[in-house]
């Protein structure tokens, strides 16, 4: 059957003229959606390594997106459509009544599942259009860190606040802005998304999509640990566990520190900020800081704990960097060092490890061949803690790497999370 989008498609971007007779080479390099069902059954009519490839695909929608349900992936002959079989439901269902999102998913990951180890560019015109913001953050995961893609480079246009708040947490990713003047398209590179560029997409507060529950941590690098490990607890778990998705499930709040006295579960102003109304149920992290109990912040933190009971941790080590291991502090350093020769920076024979002890002392009184000692100069903790985070999640594979803290936390935050979903 004709795919109108595919020849609307090349009429839009490709120019006969230049093309000329090579202008249908490009039919399978552009996917709509709208093949899936020839697609689908020429390869379970092939031979068993293209039966194979459907029924990995399935296993690979199961696992990313559907909790490990089993999927099944059916072209009909009768009807001429793609049907799915979820686990657990009674019938097979049309892959056009799944919901808009669901179909989204499976046709945006399908060409790409079936090129795995290639070297391609890919562009996707509005990836985010009838994604759920959090499938829109477990797509961006499954691009970034599927097996096979990795040789893959994306080129998305989109108006998604959403997307533009996951750049933050993800270097590999770059945002550039276009903006039309007169009769040229202005290119600009935004390292940082900021106000500016939501109000250009023209982005209100209602844009918001509020999830079950908050995680309230003290700023982004705070953030970067806790995904990560909540990401490798989830994977440690049963297949019978639920697993539970940011922005899905749960939502990150950074609240920067001591402007905490701002809001009403601690009720020290005049007006304070309501809580519970701007976003429901929440639970609250902050760090130790080695604060005497009897000092004005040590106070505060006992005022909280007894505002927030379970709700709120705070914790036993120094600040959230101190639950890394000593292990993975070690490697993290490395990975951070120009020097070629990484093997020359090692622990001393006699250095010792403290969770109290301030990071960025640690590392520099007792780590040899650091050349770069600015990154660990600022109070005794350490100067570049974002990119210092980002490099130390991707040294943790498996949640016993964590620490014993780290994993008792990790799991009261999941035990939250559960609760409330």
């Amino acid at each position: 059957r004709e795919d109108f989008y595919l020849e609307r498609t090349k009429l839009d971007y490709f120019n006969k003229e230049e093309f000329g007779s090579n202008l249908n080479i490009y039919d399978k390099s552009i996917f709509t959606g709208l093949s899936l069902y020839d697609d689908v059954q020429d390869l379970l009519l092939g031979n068993h390594e293209q039966r194979k490839l459907v029924k990995d695909f399935e296993e690979f929608l199961s696992r990313t997106f559907f909790q490990n349900k089993k999927i099944t992936i059916i072209p009909r002959l009768k009807e001429k459509d793609v049907y799915i079989n979820i686990e657990g439901e009674k019938e097979d269902r049309p892959i056009y009544n799944l919901g808009e999102g669901v179909q989204a998913i499976i046709i945006l990951t399908y060409p790409l599942f079936f090129n795995k180890g290639k070297n391609l560019k890919i562009y996707i015109e509005e990836p985010d259009v009838y994604l759920h913001p959090g499938f829109q953050r477990i797509l961006i995961e499954t691009l970034l860190k599927t097996k096979g893609f990795e040789e893959f480079q994306y080129f998305f246009t989109t108006h998604s606040n959403h997307f533009l708040d996951m750049t933050l947490d993800y270097k590999e990713i770059s945002v550039y802005k276009f903006t039309k003047e007169e009769q040229q398209f202005h290119i600009h590179n935004i390292d940082n998304p900021d106000i500016t560029l939501l109000e250009h997409l023209g982005v209100k507060n209602s844009s918001v999509f509020l999830t079950n529950c908050t995680i309230w941590v003290e700023g982004i690098t705070d953030r970067i640990y806790i995904r990560k490990y909540l990401e490798l607890y989830q994977e440690s778990l049963l297949d019978t566990e639920k697993k539970y998705f940011e922005d899905v499930h749960y939502s990150f709040v950074e609240y920067g520190g001591n402007n905490i006295t701002h809001w009403s579960f601690l009720d020290k102003e005049d007006h304070p900020i309501n809580v519970e109304k701007l976003c429901g149920k929440l639970f609250l992290i902050t760090d130790d800081d080695g604060v005497e109990d009897t000092t004005k912040k040590g106070i505060r933190l006992q005022d909280l704990k007894k505002a927030l009971g379970n709700r709120y941790y705070r914790l036993k080590a120094r600040e959230i960097e101190n639950l890394l291991t000593d292990k993975i502090i070690l490697e993290t350093v490395k990975n951070l060092e120009i020097e070629k020769n990484r093997d020359n920076i090692k622990y001393k024979s006699n250095y010792s490890y403290s969770d109290e002890l301030k990071i960025g002392d640690f590392i520099l009184n007792n780590i040899l061949g650091i050349k770069q000692k600015s990154n660990y100069k600022k109070n005794g903790t350490i100067n570049i803690k974002v990119p210092f985070a980002q490099s130390a999640v991707e040294q943790l594979k498996l949640f016993h790497q964590l620490g014993k803290e780290g994993q008792d936390l990790t799991k009261k935050i999941y035990n939250f999370i559960k609760e409330n979903n």
